[in-house]
C-alpha cells in the first residue's frame, strides 16, 4: 500500500462552490477506487496526502497532475505503508485560507513555501505531521466549529 503526499497552486484560486464541486467529485471516484486521504487548502495552495493500493494511487496522482486547473505539482513524500492513517475518510478537507491553521502544532510556514526540495525528508515529515495532527484533532484548539472537516458531512460554510 502507498502513501503519498504532493502540493500544488491553483492557476485561480477557488470559490466555495468550486472546492465543494472538487471535493464531490474527489470522494465519489476515491469511494470508487478505495482511496482514503485529506486534502488541504490555503489561499490557492493545495496539500494532499492520498492513500491506497500502488497502481491506483500512482494513477490516480498521474491524473491529478495532469488537472489544468492547478500548476507546481511537487511531489512531497512517497511512503510504502501497511496500514491507512485516515482509514475512514475518502477525502477529509479543509478550507485553511486566511491563516486558520498558523497555530496548528507542525504547521509552520509548510503551506505557504513556493517550493520544496524532493530530495528534502523534513518536508515529507512536515506535510504528514501536520495532516495527523489535524486529523487527531489539534484544529480543535485553534478553529471555530464552522470551519471544521467533517469527512461525512456537508454544509455552506466552507465545511466540506
Amino acid at each position: 500500500m502507498l502513501q503519498l503526499i504532493y502540493t500544488s497552486e491553483a492557476k485561480n484560486n477557488f470559490s466555495p462552490g468550486e472546492l465543494q464541486n472538487l471535493l464531490l467529485t474527489a470522494r465519489r471516484n476515491n469511494d470508487r477506487d478505495a482511496i482514503t486521504g485529506m486534502l488541504l487548502y490555503e489561499d490557492g495552495t493545495f496539500l494532499q496526502v492520498l492513500e491506497g493500493e500502488n497502481e491506483v494511487i500512482e494513477s490516480t496522482y498521474q491524473r491529478i497532475a495532469a488537472d489544468k486547473r492547478h500548476h507546481k505539482i511537487m511531489l512531497i513524500a512517497r511512503f510504502e505503508i501497511d496500514h491507512r492513517s485516515f482509514h475512514d475518510w475518502e477525502m477529509g478537507f479543509f478550507d485553511a485560507s486566511g491563516g486558520k491553521l498558523l497555530q496548528l502544532p507542525g504547521y509552520s510556514n509548510f503551506l505557504s513555501k513556493k517550493t520544496v526540495e524532493l530530495e528534502n525528508l523534513e518536508d515529507g515529515d512536515k506535510a504528514r505531521e501536520v495532516l495527523l495532527n489535524f486529523k487527531l484533532g489539534a484544529w480543535h484548539r485553534h478553529s471555530s466549529p464552522l470551519h471544521a472537516a467533517n469527512p461525512h458531512h456537508s454544509s455552506t460554510h466552507n465545511e466540506f
